[in-house]
């Protein structure tokens, strides 16, 4: 079960060992927690919530996973899964475009080059 998963990984970070302290921590019910760990309820949007925050996933896309796995008929399976898909991408290039600005920004300072990027260093 991916929800018993999730919840083990936050005990880890949260550092805990019952379910009623990791209830505590997340702000659910430690019934509710027994019944994610068990498999008897898929968490509720507001536990995703939670849970996304904890281990700090994109809550959307744990919540289309979710309601993926608990549709009733192809229609809402395909609409989540496709959901699912189109939440990842624009994250992702958000953390690459991120990551090229900070590297071009650091690269000039490192490079000697007092100006930052906006002088360039001339070669003979």
């Amino acid at each position: 079960m991916r929800a018993k998963e999730l919840l083990l990984e936050c005990k880890i970070k949260l550092k805990v060992s019952s379910n009623y302290a990791l209830a505590k921590e997340l702000k659910l019910d430690s019934a509710r927690i027994s019944d994610y760990m068990s498999g008897k309820r898929l968490p509720t949007t507001y536990a995703l919530v939670k849970i996304a925050e904890c281990l700090k996933l994109n809550p959307l896309e744990l919540i289309a996973e979710f309601e993926e796995q608990s549709a009733k008929n192809e229609v809402e399976k395909s609409f989540w899964a496709d959901f699912r898909q189109r939440v990842k991408p624009p994250l992702r290039a958000f953390m690459l475009g991120l990551l090229c600005t900070l590297s071009l920004l650091t690269g000039f300072e490192q490079a000697g080059n007092p100006a930052g990027i906006f002088r360039f260093r001339k070669y003979a």
